[in-house]
């Protein structure tokens, strides 16, 4: 599936698409501020100044655009970033507080009870097998909001396309890992891949696909077979592409890819291994990631 064929579950893509294109970059680079900075002590006047907005009209205009204001928005991003390190990290709740702008344990205690109804220790428990349906809840809660008790990366992924593919036996150099995190996956697949390839991969079984932070999980990159550790059989896959840059949007696209697996009425291949598969990872720095994502099936002859 090439990229003209990806999603994009970007849901300030989808608000500022039609935007003129003046407006479009302001609040491009107003979103990216919050999103790069979320940890500091932001002034929105000086937001507004650099984003060439007048300081009385930034906030009516962010509102009428994103549906919450700056306030919120900003609120949501270091939730979000909170809630991830709270569920794949072992850092002290003090620590994570600070380095997600909250001034205090107490005050991101009062965040998360106020936006999602539950404590520090309730959010390092939910990313388990067992609390798959709470997890979605919260990734839904810290999504983009819309009119309706959905999060706009949910209805983006009402237009994704989903393929059934079939690979012949393939090869991978990896590293074994615990905690599916992105960082953790960047900083893996940096050190163990050779410069000449941007493109990545992570492999895991069905069981961490739905609890990451407590299964093992290999990252690395497919390659010839006298150079690799890993080797994969010959499988079908139920696939789908998207662009991302969250993990509210990653959340939806799995959940909507095994929506479709059980309306297709197809069979999982429980036997076989999950893969994630990462395109342009030297080029993170735009912030938006190419993944396709293959849930292994079985396939009646």
């Amino acid at each position: 599936m090439s990229k003209k064929d990806a999603t994009v579950l970007i849901p300030e893509a989808q608000l500022i698409g039609d935007l003129a294109p003046h407006w479009k970059k302001r609040f491009i680079k107003a979103t990216q501020i919050m999103q790069d900075r979320f940890s500091e002590n932001l002034n929105w006047n000086d937001i507004a100044d650099e984003c060439a907005i007048s300081p009385s009209h930034f906030h009516y205009m962010f509102k009428l655009v994103f549906g919450e204001s700056p306030v919120h928005y900003l609120r949501r991003m270091r939730l979000k970033q909170a809630v991830y390190s709270l569920s794949l990290e072992k850092k002290a709740v003090t620590d994570i507080a600070l380095e997600t702008g909250f001034s205090s344990s107490q005050a991101l205690a009062k965040a998360l009870k106020r936006e999602l109804g539950l404590s520090a220790s309730q959010i390092r428990r939910s990313n388990k097998l067992e609390d798959a349906d709470l997890w979605d809840q919260i990734m839904i809660k810290l999504g983009q909001p819309t009119e309706s008790e959905t999060s706009l990366e949910k209805d983006l992924c009402k237009q994704l396309t989903f393929e059934l593919l079939s690979f012949p036996e393939r090869h991978f150099f990896t590293s074994k890992q615990q905690g599916h995190n992105l960082e953790n996956i960047f900083d893996v697949w940096f050190q163990i891949t050779p410069k000449d390839i941007s493109t990545g991969v992570s492999i895991y079984h069905w069981d961490a696909a739905v609890s990451p932070a407590s299964q093992p999980f290999l990252v690395g990159y497919e390659c010839a077979a006298h150079l690799a550790n890993k080797t994969l059989p010959a499988s079908h896959y139920l696939s789908t592409t998207v662009i991302l840059d969250s993990g509210t949007a990653y959340s939806a696209a799995w959940d909507a890819l095994y929506t479709h697996l059980f309306e297709r009425d197809l069979e999982p291949d429980y036997g076989a291994e999950v893969i994630e598969h990462m395109s342009n990872l030297r080029d993170y720095e735009s912030r938006e990631m190419e993944v396709s994502l293959f849930l292994p099936v079985k396939v009646k002859d």
